[in-house]
């Protein structure tokens, strides 16, 4: 039952520390819920570990998402998803992240919790310290919104739209100077989470 952990005292917690304001607001949530096997062949690992998170995520930001965006991938078993990541995107701009994997070599159940003024790291395969609170913050400096904007992006362009435009393999347009291929991939990220049309 995925909503078992709702109950659990290491949740209640966290949930009664959010609810505080002591966190301040909620910026995005990180979990891993890792390990190796025990292998599925009617479901692939996000219908078998993410519930859990997700059950504790929507606990925590009190709504359901916005969008839900999940990719895997199938390394061992053909036809089930071994490994996903997945992302929530909620209002006020904030998001939750949930990596699962029935590959990794260690048994990991973490989420970390960021907030505008302090830090939530629950580790519930820790002995000791299940959870613990960081008094770290990240602020965002006034210069922010320039900040690599346009000495970035303008250069970029003009090497990026040649490959664009006529469709050929970046492989075969490759420039001789090294650097490009990171700054082909940034481009490219770039692209897809800005929506940029070059």
């Amino acid at each position: 039952m995925a909503t078992r952990f709702l109950y659990s005292p290491v949740v209640r917690k966290i949930k009664e520390i959010v609810d505080s304001g002591d966190l301040g607001e909620i910026r995005y949530i990180a979990a891993r819920r890792l390990n190796l096997g025990i292998y599925q062949k009617d479901i692939n690992v996000a219908w078998d570990l993410a519930p859990h998170d997700i059950s504790i995520i929507l606990h925590i930001m009190e709504e359901l998402p916005q969008n839900v965006n999940c990719r895997g991938g199938r390394p061992r078993t053909p036809g089930v998803e071994d490994v996903t990541s997945m992302c929530l995107s909620f209002r006020k701009n904030r998001s939750a992240i949930i990596h699962n994997s029935w590959l990794d070599p260690r048994k990991i159940r973490e989420m970390t919790i960021v907030g505008s003024r302090r830090m939530i790291v629950y580790d519930d395969v820790a002995q000791l310290e299940k959870l613990r609170v960081f008094d770290t913050r990240v602020e965002r400096p006034p210069h922010y919104d320039t900040l690599c904007r346009v000495p970035i992006r303008l250069p970029l362009r003009r090497h990026v739209r040649p490959v664009h435009q006529t469709g050929r393999a970046f492989e075969s347009r490759m420039p001789a100077f090294p650097g490009m291929h990171s700054l082909w991939n940034y481009s490219a990220d770039e692209r897809q989470t800005m929506g940029l049309n070059w």
